[in-house]
């Protein structure tokens, strides 16, 4: 199993850890969902339906949203996410 389908198991194995994490990165870095959204390059009810669980992002929006809250994926999918 390469990185890419390792990321999506994990992150499709648990919804939560990253829903958990995103919402305190988010917050942690000062940023509602509508800017997190502009600096991704989606739309915010994405934000949205991650932070509920309700969906998982692309491996791109993932890393974009690792990107930008400063953090490596793997933090971002992390049972403890970095401080």
């Amino acid at each position: 199993m390469n990185t890419l389908q390792s990321a999506i198991s994990v992150l499709m194995a648990d919804r939560d850890t990253f829903a958990r994490n995103l919402v305190k990165l988010r917050n942690k870095r000062g940023l509602n969902q509508e800017e997190l959204a502009f600096l991704v390059g989606v739309h915010r009810t994405m934000i949205t339906n991650y932070e509920c669980r309700k969906h998982s992002p692309k491996f791109e929006n993932l890393a974009k949203i690792a990107e930008v809250l400063g953090v490596t994926v793997d933090e971002l999918l992390a049972e403890s996410p970095p401080e």
